[in-house]
């Protein structure tokens, strides 16, 4: 029997598993000052999203001030993403087919920054544990999968 507990542990692992990142770091340089931005994409298979999952979040700070930038203009492959106070950051529904092109665009303070990346062709598969297994509470617990495609990401260019 799979109770509550193990159907958390499954939706999260699908919520990490089957997923593609888009991370940066990425630094511009405008005289003094210069944003940090994070992005993160979560991509799933068919059929395997939840649906109100929201899959992207993109998080700018203020390096010289040390707080959150909330007035930029932020897009994700045309969909704008809303700050959102209580996440510290800009989030929406963003749909991505395997191996679309995602594009990320910041505008912020008289700057404009653009990274470009490639969903994953193929998402990664659980593979052990097998689907139903039961697990036994407050035990621990081996997840493998494969690796999908691509292998690995490219630089986001910024």
């Amino acid at each position: 029997m799979i109770g509550k507990k193990t159907s958390y542990i499954h939706c999260a692992l699908l919520f990490w598993a089957f997923s593609t990142l888009l991370s940066g770091c990425l630094g511009v340089s405008n005289d003094n000052w210069k944003p940090w931005i994070g992005a993160t994409l979560i991509g799933f298979s068919e059929g395997q999203k939840p649906d109100v999952l929201v899959n992207a979040f993109v998080l700018l700070w203020d390096d010289s001030t040390d707080t959150p930038i909330v007035d930029a203009h932020v897009t994700i492959n045309g969909t704008t993403l809303d700050y959102n106070p209580a996440g510290g950051g800009y989030q929406a529904i963003v749909t991505v087919q395997p191996g679309q092109e995602v594009i990320l665009h910041v505008s912020t303070r008289g700057i404009v920054v653009e990274a470009v990346e490639t969903q994953f062709t193929s998402y990664p598969a659980i593979y052990d544990p097998i689907s139903g297994a039961v697990w036994e509470a407050g035990s621990n617990q081996n997840v493998y999968w494969t690796e999908g495609a691509p292998k690995r990401m490219q630089s986001a260019n910024g």
